[in-house]
């Protein structure tokens, strides 16, 4: 009778670590990946730059490192952040019907002094049927969106950096 009380105990505690498992963020991996976004702000929009943290919701609110920049937008000076935004997680994909391809979200909290915002980036994921030939597969960020406003990726993913302007969304 002890012996089955500590089965029926082992089975518990196995199948107990099995489910929380389920929920655990495991990051799509590609051959060729392009993550990184370029957002542009308007002056003070994020207060102290020193204040700003971005975190990835999707993998318990691990920090995502950030770079300021100024870039030339339009004919006119931008201040922006880049960064690379952190994968999907690999368990939920939602896959085409032959498996060649799929999508996903990760979703970026900025918080700063000044703002409380989340992003959420779309994903693309499409494995090549000649992977011999053409390399595997590839992931892009195809589109942020964040309260109303969507911003689609306009160029080829591995063309040029995706750069994401929330100043004429915001105002």
């Amino acid at each position: 009778m002890k012996c089955l009380r500590t089965i029926n105990l082992l089975i518990f505690c196995l199948a107990f670590i099995g489910c929380s498992k389920q929920t655990e963020y495991q990051m799509m991996v590609t051959s060729a990946q392009s993550c990184e976004v370029t957002v542009t702000y308007p002056d003070g929009y994020w207060g102290d730059l020193e204040t700003l943290e971005i975190t990835h919701n999707e993998n318990s609110g691990a920090n995502v490192v950030f770079h300021p920049k100024t870039i030339d937008l339009n004919g006119a000076s931008s201040k922006c952040i880049v960064f690379n935004v952190a994968r999907p997680n690999e368990k939920e994909l939602e896959w085409s019907e032959d498996k060649l391809s799929a999508t996903g979200h990760s979703t970026l909290r900025f918080k700063s002094d000044t703002q409380d915002i989340a992003l959420r980036f779309e994903f693309s994921l499409h494995f090549s049927e000649n992977k011999d030939i053409l390399g595997g597969s590839s992931m892009y960020v195809s589109a942020v969106s964040f309260g109303e406003n969507r911003i689609e990726r306009e160029t080829h993913p591995f063309n040029e950096k995706f750069v994401i302007d929330i100043t004429e969304k915001l105002f």
